[in-house]
């Protein structure tokens, strides 16, 4: 068992603090401590050479408290034997015990209670206004410049082809393997990758953590209900630092080479475009002299719709099935977004 802690106790009639647990009655206004009364430390001061481990005992006839040595209540002459409470048990019965000295206190004169002071009245909360007014500024401003659906007239419609054209061009290429059509210039040792391989070992000197030892450590203490408490300890294991040397393997990298080839090849360029525009409903793709080595790559193509809002042109790309849909003179909807007219489809 740990070592005995003396607490105190505080008087709830006249407010008398730091009263030692061993004292039954408050030196100031000579109540008694009732079953309800919480002990605390101020210190860590050994308790007297009296074991008080024992638990203070209720009086069952008259409800004195009497101390843990005392085995005959001083007030009413009955044994603790006919007392089966102990100060654990009393806690859930506090409220009953309670009522029953408050009864008796209404018949005794009352200390006046100070006067309090009124509460200063509590700060606004600003950030709250703050922020309630941040967010409706942020509304405020997207409802004003949201894009807004518009209803314009198409006065012109507009298309861009284009068509790469590819030539059979020779060029140099380089690999580990010589392709199918690829003509071998010239080969030659070059490192193609790198294998981890151990060189040696080494000594080096780690550290680590181990036991020596051990003290006892106070990490708590128990309130015996008694006016005293006991520490409660556990042992606790000290750590040194050791070192210690261990080996190590140290790796390195050793390329591997191999034989790379250097070879030409023919590849499909693009060396030019084949465009075609207009401002009308007719598209069409361009065609040109192409010479015996060049052949028709990738097609690409654009497709615009231009429309009248408030005496000012807009350019709106669209798909070409929306594109051929459309005329000249339609009435669409759509949002304003810079110099662009998105259509709502």
């Amino acid at each position: 068992m740990g070592r005995l802690i003396e607490g105190y106790w505080t008087c709830k009639y006249c407010g008398t603090k730091d009263i030692r647990g061993s004292v039954q009655k408050c030196p100031h206004c000579g109540k008694t401590r009732g079953p309800e009364v919480k002990f605390y430390m101020k210190d860590t001061k050994s308790a007297e050479d009296q074991d008080r481990r024992e638990q203070d005992w209720l009086c069952s006839y008259c409800d004195s408290l009497n101390p843990a040595d005392v085995d005959v209540c001083p007030n009413c002459g009955a044994t603790r034997e006919d007392s089966e409470k102990n100060y654990f048990e009393l806690h859930p019965e506090r409220e009953q015990v309670l009522s029953g000295e408050q009864a008796s206190r209404e018949e005794e004169p009352q200390p006046e209670k100070p006067v309090q002071q009124a509460p200063p009245p509590a700060r606004k909360n600003n950030f709250w206004i703050f922020a309630l007014a941040t967010v409706a500024i942020f509304a405020l401003l997207f409802f004003m410049f949201r894009p807004k659906i518009r209803e314009a007239e198409i006065t012109r419609m507009g298309w861009e082809r284009s068509i790469d054209v590819e030539q059979l061009v020779t060029v140099r290429e380089s690999g580990w393997t010589l392709p199918r059509d690829g003509r071998l210039q010239y080969t030659q040792e070059e490192i193609q990758t790198y294998n981890t391989v151990l060189d040696h070992y080494e000594t080096v000197t780690k550290y680590r953590e181990v036991p020596d030892g051990g003290h006892e450590e106070v990490v708590g203490y128990k309130d015996l209900g008694n006016g005293n408490f006991e520490e409660i300890t556990t042992w606790v294991t000290d750590y040194r630092t050791e070192t210690y040397q261990e080996q190590e393997p140290v790796y390195i990298q050793v390329p591997v080479y191999g034989t790379k080839y250097y070879y030409d090849v023919d590849r499909w360029k693009v060396v030019r475009t084949l465009d075609s525009s207009g401002m009308d409903k007719s598209p069409y793709w361009a065609d040109g002299i192409r010479g015996p080595d060049e052949r028709l790559g990738a097609e690409h193509e654009r497709y615009y719709i231009y429309v009248n809002y408030k005496d000012r042109e807009y350019s709106c790309p669209v798909p070409f099935a929306v594109w051929d849909a459309l005329n000249i003179g339609d009435a669409v909807e759509g949002e304003i977004n810079g110099s662009y007219f998105e259509l709502i489809e």
